[in-house]
């Protein structure tokens, strides 16, 4: 288990304290606030934990660059695909994409994104 320090606890909270549900499930995340790579990672790790959440996105920009991430964790959702949609990439539960669009538009296009995308599970017992 991941243990952070009671700072980084604290930004993490500020950051998803108030998320957007996109559509039943996913929520989304963002702040202009220029953060390390790992805090926006954590945030969308511990965004997940809540119950009935299959998805989560967190958006922010990185420190000392011009590029905002995508960081997506999802639990038997593939989360990939909605990452390649905004030109990111990585795994079935944990992907992320970069963006040097303003955040509103990167903001936009994640939305856009996830409401288009189904949920894809990843066998027939899913089904409930």
């Amino acid at each position: 288990m991941l243990k952070i320090n009671f700072e980084t606890k604290k930004l993490v909270n500020e950051i998803i304290k108030n998320p957007i549900e996109v559509k039943k499930g996913y929520f989304l995340a963002y702040t202009k606030d220029e953060l390390d790579n790992d805090i926006i990672s954590i945030a969308a790790d511990e965004m997940l934990k809540v119950r009935d959440r299959f998805a989560s996105f967190v958006i922010a920009k990185l420190k000392n660059t011009n590029k905002y991430k995508l960081s997506a964790r999802g639990i038997e959702t593939n989360v990939q695909i909605i990452c390649e949609a905004v030109g990111g990439g990585g795994h079935f539960n944990t992907a992320a994409a970069f963006s040097e669009e303003e955040l509103e538009v990167f903001v936009d296009n994640t939305i856009m994104a996830i409401t288009s995308t189904g949920k894809e599970i990843k066998n027939e017992s899913d089904f409930n």
